[in-house]
């Protein structure tokens, strides 16, 4: 599928570019001049633009890497492979889409029996890691990610399994500490946790 690069959906878009836009003057912003829009209404809830599309697609993939079982059924197996291609089959971004689509087709996730790996880290050269634990997809998924990371010309993450479960699994003392006053997953959903 080709990237369309007019793409005028909202996930397309990026709310940076459009602050490079006006700073620069390449476009001018109107003005809004509806009185009723400056009051101190609700925010107005708008569509994720690309960023925050990737910021929560990667939290996602991430977690669910992080989450992944460490010996996973081959059911489990080829479930992950699916969601990664369906993913990136119906990814919203057009040209995100099309990047993703090509960066699996280079390093696919696999479920294979034979993978490589040396320290619990996949080497980038004959990076051949796959959906066969845990470990297996999250360092997959950190390399996926450093990819778009470093075509975004940004510092890629270390893909180590410390590092990337204190980001996505345990997380720094103080995210516990944050979560002390939560309700509980089942208060969350409403669900009744008397035990009557």
């Amino acid at each position: 599928m080709a990237a369309d690069p007019n793409c005028a959906d909202p996930v397309c878009h990026s709310k940076t570019d459009m602050f490079w836009t006006g700073v620069l003057g390449k476009k001018k912003v109107k003005k809004e001049t509806n009185a009723a829009a400056n009051t101190s209404a609700a925010p107005v809830e708008c569509p994720l633009d690309r960023e925050e599309l990737g910021r929560a697609t990667w939290g996602l993939l991430h977690t669910m890497a992080a989450y992944f079982p460490e010996k996973p059924s081959d059911a489990m197996k080829a479930h992950a492979t699916s969601f990664v291609q369906a993913l990136a089959d119906l990814y919203p971004c057009k040209h995100c889409a099309v990047d993703f689509q090509e960066s699996i087709v280079a390093i696919p996730p696999r479920y294979s029996s034979l993978y490589l790996r040396n320290n619990s880290v996949c080497s980038l050269v004959v990076f051949d890691c796959s959906v066969n634990s845990r470990v297996d997809f999250s360092l997959w998924m950190c390399e996926q990610h450093n990819r778009v990371t470093t075509k975004l010309a940004r510092k890629p993450f270390p893909c180590t399994m410390d590092a990337l479960d204190k980001r996505w699994k345990t997380g720094d003392p103080s995210c516990s500490a944050k979560r002390q006053d939560e309700a509980t997953s089942q208060e969350s959903l409403g669900q009744d946790t008397d035990d009557e």
